[in-house]
């Protein structure tokens, strides 16, 4: 499926050299940290990058590497199991001076240290290839360019995640893969899209549950203009007086996602302050604990960003 969709997005590109290419991005290479060396430590982020003459860089927003970071993370199992410091890292390497007008193909590869727990040096090391494609002319979809983001994780095809006991490059359905499409800045999840189905939803009548799930779609499609509605529905929900306690701190955590998509800092710590407070009357996992390691990250990779661009 993954592969289709691939040519459907960028028309006469081979994906010969997605499944098979060798794990040396270049002969000629940036080298960000130790690059893909067998004496990373646990978590510890690291990537080469080709070398392009006379480099231009992608100017990717803030809200697009926190999706898309939050994305792999969440497909790779890793919310839980690293820092705070070590998802920015890993974002940084993903993304900061990420040349714009290199060849297609993969333009950098990220590694994380001994993420395989079956597997000794190297070996240890999950990759991401960072493949950058320029649509064809004629393509189905209309895109500035797609991303490609291949790692060398393997899908557990019985219990979703992903296996790691070891690793290896086979092909878009084997692997654990983020595609993204990049238009004016912003990178956007293959999967989520559908700004133009979005917008055609009517929300009136809708169950609280069944707005909230509109407003996270909102929030997750290539279309910003329509965030505000997804304001709107979470405020609605989060304000009523007799919502369910689990369904109240989802609303809090839609407004939470909305205020970190507007890079509204006061807005975001305000409302993640209330988040954690109102946790204690939420059953089940959505504890403080929980919530700040899936959650939030985002708030603290938004202050980083903002931190970075202010300098």
């Amino acid at each position: 499926m993954k592969k289709f969709l691939l040519k459907v997005l960028c028309a006469g590109f081979s994906l010969l050299m997605l499944s098979c290419a060798s794990t040396n991005v270049s002969d000629d290479l940036l080298i960000r940290n130790n690059g893909n060396s067998p004496a990373l430590s646990l978590n510890e982020v690291s990537s080469t990058t080709v070398k392009v003459e006379n480099p231009e860089y992608f100017n990717i927003s803030d809200w697009s590497k926190i999706r898309i970071t939050n994305d792999l993370l969440d497909l790779l199992t890793l919310q839980s199991e690293m820092s705070n410091e070590e998802k920015y890292n890993f974002m940084s390497c993903l993304f900061d001076e990420l040349p714009s007008n290199a060849a297609d193909g993969t333009v950098r590869e990220v590694y994380v240290g001994k993420f395989f727990k079956n597997e000794k040096n190297s070996a240890a090391n999950l990759v991401i290839r960072v493949n950058v494609l320029t649509p064809a002319k004629d393509a189905a979809v209309k895109n500035e360019k797609v991303f490609v983001f291949f790692t060398n994780a393997l899908l557990n095809q019985l219990g979703g995640g992903v296996l790691k006991g070891s690793g290896a490059f086979y092909n878009l359905d084997a692997n654990a893969v983020v595609i993204a499409l990049y238009n004016g800045g912003q990178l956007t999840n293959f999967l989520y899209q559908k700004g133009e189905e979005n917008n055609k939803k009517d929300s009136s009548g809708l169950s609280d549950l069944d707005s909230l799930m509109l407003a996270q779609n909102l929030l997750a499609d290539e279309d910003l203009s329509n965030d505000s509605r997804a304001h709107t529905l979470a405020s609605s929900v989060m304000n009523k007086k007799d919502v369910m306690p689990a369904l109240k701190i989802m609303a809090m955590l839609k407004e939470y996602d909305y205020r970190i998509s507007k890079s509204d800092l006061s807005g975001a710590k305000s409302i993640w302050k209330d988040i954690l407070e109102y946790s204690v009357n939420v059953p089940g996992d959505m504890n403080e604990e929980n919530l700040n390691a899936v959650n939030g990250s985002s708030l603290y990779l938004l202050e980083k960003l903002m931190t970075k661009d202010n300098l």
